[in-house]
């Protein structure tokens, strides 16, 4: 049988890469967090890691956390924000 010269064959790469990107934008959640991105990538980095040290440290400790941050200013406010990324990378 002759092959359809105007249709291409997909390597397994890429039709893993359309299915995977379609389930992505799909997903609630993901739209969401893409969403806050896109209109402000300072509040969504802030809100990723302050996410994680919620789960991380006690109710005690994570309050206090966050009222000292709130009295930094806003380079101080900045540099803790990218090194807890980076130790939360380094996991």
């Amino acid at each position: 049988m002759a092959e359809n010269p105007s249709s291409t064959k997909l390597q397994a790469e890429q039709i893993q890469r359309l299915i995977s990107q379609s389930v992505k934008h799909t997903n609630v959640n993901y739209r969401c967090v893409a969403t806050k991105f896109k209109a402000d990538k300072w509040v969504a980095r802030q809100d990723k890691v302050w996410r994680r040290c919620r789960q991380d440290w006690s109710v005690e400790a994570f309050k206090e956390a966050r009222q000292r941050y709130w009295k930094w200013n806003q380079f101080q406010q900045r540099q803790f924000i990218e090194q807890m990324e980076k130790a939360h990378e380094r996991r």
